[in-house]
């Protein structure tokens, strides 16, 4: 039969171990915490950067609409403009050589 002492001793080792896993419990419990907030400053975060990306999508379109579609329009009217007054000369060079040709006569 077990002794009084023995089952002293034995309720001592017990009582340590539930300390211990009480203590554990708590640290595990206030990690687990502030893993929670962490997830939830993360999420938060990543919902800014979302928000930041769409404001920076929508300057880009802004930007295409405001910006690069004239300098575009301003590129083809030189172009065109190029083109137009290089005809005018061939044909004004051309009425020149006439003229000219016709005094000869």
């Amino acid at each position: 039969m077990a002794r009084y002492e023995d089952v002293f001793i034995l309720k001592d080792k017990v009582s340590d171990k539930l300390l211990d896993m009480t203590i554990s419990m708590e640290k595990f419990n206030k990690k687990l915490g502030n893993t929670k907030e962490r997830l939830e400053f993360f999420k938060k975060e990543t919902e800014n950067i979302a928000k930041l990306g769409n404001k920076i999508k929508d300057v880009g379109k802004g930007m295409t609409v405001g910006l690069t579609l004239p300098i575009v329009a301003a590129g083809g009217a030189a172009v065109k403009f190029a083109s137009d007054y290089e005809e005018a000369l061939k044909i004004h060079t051309k009425n020149a050589a006439v003229q000219k040709f016709r005094r000869s006569f």
